[in-house]
């Protein structure tokens, strides 16, 4: 489980860092942090695994999501930027 964590979540960043405007991040963030997202919807298989494997998958699992929500967080902070210097122009 650890590396399906690590493949969405590298796919998951790949996503996020290719947007160029904050209404595509917008559609990213919920295509990869939202409820239906693939991490996100691990959380669900967490519980059929055995105990030690779950904490590690859980730890894994919670890491990548805050990186990906600091991900994203970097890139709308980019793209504002962006707007208001473009704006000022």
């Amino acid at each position: 489980m650890i590396d399906e964590i690590s493949r969405h979540e590298q796919e998951a960043r790949r996503r996020l860092t290719s947007v160029t405007t904050l209404d595509e991040l917008k559609v990213a963030e919920t295509e990869v942090l939202g409820r239906r997202a693939p991490l996100p919807s691990l959380r669900q298989r967490l519980g059929s695994l055995p105990p030690e494997e779950r904490r590690e998958a859980g730890k894994a699992l919670n890491d990548a999501l805050d990186s990906l929500a600091a991900v994203a967080a970097e890139r709308r902070a980019a793209l504002e930027e962006a707007e208001r210097t473009e704006k000022l122009q």
